[in-house]
């Protein structure tokens, strides 16, 4: 077990730069939101429709007492359309529960979907997103298609956002974070009312929670699940996936002026405990795999040291530690929390546990 932050430590872009910041820390946050939206995700543009609806497309009832429902989400815009689905899950007895929000850019990848548990029998046997297990927890969970909103390529359809509203000086993940910020919005009127909002993904769903959660208040707290690189691991001396990896595999995630940094992460204005600071005073939970080495586990933890440090200065309990965890330990603060376990790039069923069991006991507050 070691430190992880030294090498970087002392060229690193501070999050509170001085005590002015530290008073003022709205101002400081979007300040360092204003970064982001110019410098890596973009600004999302002022969006209007002409017409929105939303249809209750399907209703399950089981024995059991739980009850599943599917929603479509249409915008019209004169003779342009798009939108997405959504399902929710939860027991009949739903009223004020706390909803868990799953940004779920996977819905046309049937080797990540299909991991999904729907069965009641299997539910705490893995699953990216075991809405059951959820509901049973006491949870409202919320599955949220945003690849039909905005797909998961740089070729975009008639029925996509992007067609609608161009990218440029905005992105996929920015369309997707929208998108689960728009069904968030829509929940109270379906009957689903709830102070407490989750935003959860795994992998690049992962990244567009924390930017979700970053821009947009109404979610209460934020998980991200081997979020890697352009989420919580440190640009700075990181391993894996790096900007020029992800610019040209993946070039629609990012505005047009996040290419310019590639190869030159030191250059950076920000780096990713930045992004993880605007979750506070909210909580946030980011999760690890040993052997998931393109995230880097080692940077993610690095970026979560780092704003426990900052959770600190704003008179929160942090993690306690700057030392790499050993597997499978859970390390827990006021508002943050970080565990790295055994295994690949994944979200299963020892992820789910810590997180259920961070929500079921978060502090915190708003913002």
């Amino acid at each position: 077990m070691h430190a992880v932050m030294y090498d970087w430590i002392m060229s690193m872009p501070q999050i509170i730069r001085d005590d002015k910041d530290l008073e003022n820390w709205n101002e400081r946050r979007e300040e360092i939101r204003s970064l982001f939206r110019h410098e890596m995700f973009g600004t999302t543009p002022d969006i209007s429709f002409d017409s929105e609806s939303c249809v209750c497309l399907e209703h399950l009832k089981f024995e059991n007492g739980m009850e599943r429902y599917l929603y479509g989400l249409c915008f019209t815009k004169g003779s342009s359309y798009c939108g997405l689905k959504f399902t929710v899950t939860c027991k009949t007895d739903r009223k004020d529960k706390p909803v868990v929000l799953y940004i779920n850019p996977f819905s046309h990848n049937p080797k990540v979907y299909s991991n999904t548990v729907f069965s009641f029998k299997d539910y705490d046997k893995g699953g990216v997103f075991p809405a059951f297990r959820l509901a049973e927890e006491g949870f409202v969970a919320v599955d949220c298609f945003v690849d039909e909103l905005s797909a998961d390529s740089p070729v975009y359809t008639t029925h996509d956002i992007l067609y609608m509203y161009p990218p440029g000086d905005w992105c996929t993940i920015g369309a997707w974070a929208w998108g689960a910020q728009k069904v968030a919005s829509l929940l109270s009127s379906l009957g689903f009312t709830s102070r407490e909002i989750n935003v959860s993904g795994f992998s690049r769903g992962a990244k567009t929670a924390l930017w979700a959660g970053a821009q947009y208040q109404i979610f209460t707290s934020v998980y991200a699940c081997n979020p890697g690189c352009c989420g919580a691991a440190i640009f700075r001396g990181k391993g894996g996936e790096r900007i020029k990896d992800i610019t040209e595999r993946y070039p629609y995630w990012s505005c047009d002026g996040f290419k310019k940094y590639s190869g030159k992460e030191e250059t950076l204005p920000f780096d990713q405990h930045m992004l993880l600071a605007l979750i506070a005073p909210r909580p946030l939970y980011v999760s690890s795999a040993i052997e998931d080495t393109w995230s880097d586990p080692e940077k993610e933890f690095e970026g979560c040291a780092l704003v426990s440090a900052f959770h600190e200065k704003l008179g929160y309990k942090g993690l306690g530690t700057s030392v790499f965890p050993p597997l499978g330990k859970v390390l827990s603060g006021d508002i943050l929390g970080y565990h790295v376990r055994e295994g690949d790039h994944d979200c299963n069923s020892f992820d789910w546990s810590c997180v259920i069991e961070f929500l079921k006991n978060r502090k915190g507050g708003t913002v």
